[in-house]
C-alpha cells in the first residue's frame, strides 16, 4: 500500500484564503476533522488531545500539568512551569487552534466553544504558572482573538435560533472580556 497522499488529495485543492475541512472516517472507524493546507492536509481526531496522542499518560500536556499542581497540594509556589514545559504547550495550543478553526468552518459551534474554552484555560494556567513575563506574554497574547472566536461560537447559535438579546448580551460580554 503507497503512503503517498496525493488520492487523498485529489479533487480538493488548497484555496488560499479559503478555509477548507471536512469530516471523515479514519480507518479506525471513528470521525476525523481534515483540513486542506498549501502543502497536504492535517488531520485531527474531534475529541481528546487533536493529534491523538495522551502524554504522559494524560489527555492532553495541559492536563498532565494541572495533575502535577494539584500533587503539589495545590501550593502555587510548589510548581512553575519550565520555558520547554511551555514551548510544548504552546505546540499543543496550536493543535486546538486548527481544531476549533476546522469546527468554526463546519458549523460545529459547540465543538469549536469547547476547545477555545480549553485554550483560555491552557493561557490561564500558563500565566499562573510561567517562569517569565516573556513565557506568558507568549500566550496572552492570543487570548483577544481566542476569547472573539469562543464568543462567536456561543453567539452564532443563539442567533440561528433567533434569540437576538442573547446573543447580543454574549457579544457585549467577549467585547468587554477583551478590553
Amino acid at each position: 500500500m503507497s503512503k503517498d497522499i496525493q488520492p487523498i488529495l485529489e479533487g480538493w485543492d488548497f484555496e488560499p484564503g479559503n478555509v477548507s475541512v471536512r469530516i471523515v472516517r479514519g480507518v479506525d472507524g471513528r470521525e476525523k476533522v481534515q483540513m486542506r493546507v498549501d502543502l497536504g492536509l492535517l488531520q485531527m481526531e474531534l475529541n481528546g488531545r487533536p493529534d491523538g496522542t495522551r502524554p504522559h499518560g494524560a489527555d492532553s500536556l495541559l492536563d498532565h500539568f494541572v495533575a502535577k499542581v494539584q500533587q503539589s497540594a495545590g501550593d502555587p509556589d510548589a510548581f512553575s512551569l519550565s520555558d520547554d514545559d511551555c514551548e510544548e504547550l504552546l505546540r499543543e495550543g496550536v493543535q486546538y487552534y486548527y481544531r476549533y478553526l476546522s469546527f468554526f468552518h463546519l458549523g460545529r459551534y459547540d465543538l469549536a466553544e469547547r476547545d477555545t474554552q480549553r485554550n483560555l484555560g491552557l493561557f490561564a494556567f500558563v500565566r499562573r504558572h510561567a517562569p517569565s513575563e516573556q513565557a506568558r506574554w507568549r500566550f496572552d497574547q492570543y487570548r483577544p482573538y481566542v476569547i472573539m472566536m469562543n464568543t462567536r461560537a456561543r453567539a452564532i447559535p443563539l442567533y440561528e435560533e433567533k434569540r437576538f438579546r442573547d446573543a447580543l448580551h454574549l457579544i457585549e460580554s467577549g467585547i468587554s472580556a477583551i478590553r
